[in-house]
């Protein structure tokens, strides 16, 4: 009896580990035929790391066109930034 509860157990695992397999298929296609779903997610995890409260200065790799209207090519000046004078 117990070699069948065994048998048994396996092959719920093996069903189990087959229905993730599936499940990351079909996401791995999906994402595939959306790329621009991935863009759009990075961009949005980026924003949220810039607006929060315990920011640090990160370095993301990432393909030129995850940029929309960036040219990458070309080297960046800061941006000047000067503090009103209110009194």
């Amino acid at each position: 009896m117990q070699y069948i509860v065994q048998k048994e157990k396996l092959e719920a695992e093996r069903k189990r580990v087959e229905g993730i397999a599936r499940a990351n298929q079909i996401i791995g296609e999906s994402l595939r035929k959306n790329p621009v779903y991935v863009q759009w997610y990075y961009l949005q995890v980026l924003k949220q790391f810039a607006e929060s409260h315990n920011n640090a200065i990160m370095i993301v790799p990432a393909l030129s066109s995850f940029y929309p209207g960036a040219n990458l090519t070309q080297p960046v000046a800061p941006p000047i930034i000067i503090p009103s004078q209110t009194k």
